[in-house]
């Protein structure tokens, strides 16, 4: 990403997915855009997606 460049929707939807690594000063701003919380951006870009439900250990 270069300052000053546009980010468009499709952007804004590959990071959402994953297909891009998003720098931390950006989650803010992604959440606005996607309208979620701040949370939810930084549970997703650790890798992990708030929609899959959780197992608690030793359910395997």
């Amino acid at each position: 990403l270069q300052l000053g460049s546009a980010i468009g929707s499709t952007s804004v939807y590959r990071w959402w997915v994953g297909d891009r690594l998003v720098p931390r000063r950006y989650w803010p701003a992604l959440a606005a855009v996607l309208g979620v919380d701040l949370a939810e951006v930084a549970l997703r870009a650790s890798g992990f997606d708030p929609v899959e439900p959780v197992e608690p250990e030793g359910a395997a």
